[in-house]
């Protein structure tokens, strides 16, 4: 699935979540980013494109207010919990670190529309196949079988490679775990290779 039709469906997924409100108010979304406004571009515009597809015009049958923490992690819990006060139709957050702050707020009856590293791992759900509770939406959760993958692909392009480095954001708790499996991974393929 293309990155494209990934963002088309978080916006279908919005559509389902809950924005079947009483004719006469109009669906308040609440969007929250850990970045600078603008370093969302794909994401905010693969957002907007779900909402139109879906019949959905910004300050005409629906309400979005973009919060950006600019980086700051204290700002970002400050915005998630102005974003749960005002008890929006639904929240929807990209990444393990913007959720947390949302769901740190105990709200369990707003609709949370996520992107996350690993729902399951991170606590947020039960099960991928029956998430259960508020919060829904995609993963992009590194399981054993895709660190496998990946790093079956590195050792096809670079046969000889013994080394390997691997960037993370060290804040994000999905980190460690993607290195855990992609070291797990090298250990099946003959436990030859290093990682940085």
């Amino acid at each position: 699935m293309k990155r494209r039709e990934l963002l088309l469906l978080l916006g279908a997924l919005i559509g389902s979540a809950r924005l079947t409100v009483a004719e006469s108010r109009v669906p308040h979304l609440v969007y929250l980013w850990l970045g600078q406004a603008g370093s969302d571009g794909a994401t905010r515009k693969g957002l907007q494109a779900g909402l139109r597809k879906l019949g959905y015009q910004e300050g005409r049958n629906i309400r979005v207010d973009y919060r950006y923490a600019d980086g700051n992690e204290g700002r970002l819990a400050e915005l998630a919990g102005v974003a749960v006060a005002e008890q929006p139709d639904i929240i929807v957050t990209s990444g393990t670190v913007v959720t947390r702050s949302v769901a740190r707020q105990t709200t369990t009856t707003i609709p949370i529309v996520s992107i996350t590293g690993d729902p399951v791992g991170s606590g947020f759900i039960a099960s991928l196949a029956r998430p259960s509770g508020n919060i829904t939406g995609l993963t992009v959760a590194v399981g054993p079988e895709l660190a496998g993958k990946w790093l079956q692909l590195i050792v096809e392009i670079v046969p000889g490679a013994r080394r390997i480095a691997v960037l993370r954001n060290a804040l994000n708790p999905i980190g460690g775990t993607q290195l855990m499996l992609m070291r797990a991974a090298a250990d099946q393929l003959g436990g030859n290779i290093a990682f940085d």
